[in-house]
């Protein structure tokens, strides 16, 4: 009995941390570029993110989709995705904080033609 109760404080425990590790992100900032020039707006409409922060890889999960990001091979606090479906290329950065060494911001770029979206999400 003793090892039961043991093994499920455990696995609660474990439990909490993977829970902890996921933190819910919210759009700041959406800066639109264009042939006309450039419009950057703190007030539109986009669903939060949530960001689970495993250490070695960072997951992010907007709109029904997931990313996972690696790490950039020449800033360790930096992760990356770039994912291509046509000719709409969608990148993903998320920056560590070196002192806290949490996420503190995800950076998501959409690109199409001349033309990009960024938006900014912060916990």
């Amino acid at each position: 009995m003793k090892r039961v109760l043991s093994f499920l404080l455990i696995q609660i425990c474990f439990a909490t941390l993977i829970i902890a590790q996921t933190m819910l992100f919210k759009p700041i900032s959406a800066t639109i570029n264009d042939s006309q020039g450039s419009y950057t707006s703190e007030q539109f409409d986009c669903p939060n993110m949530l960001v689970n922060d495993n250490n070695t890889t960072v997951d992010i999960a907007i709109a029904g989709d997931k990313i996972t990001l690696y790490p950039n091979q020449y800033n360790k606090d930096t992760y990356m995705s770039v994912v291509q479906q046509g000719n709409t290329e969608v990148k993903a950065v998320a920056y560590r904080s070196s002192s806290a060494n949490k996420i503190y911001l995800v950076v998501i770029t959409t690109r199409k033609g001349n033309k990009t979206v960024t938006i900014n999400f912060k916990p």
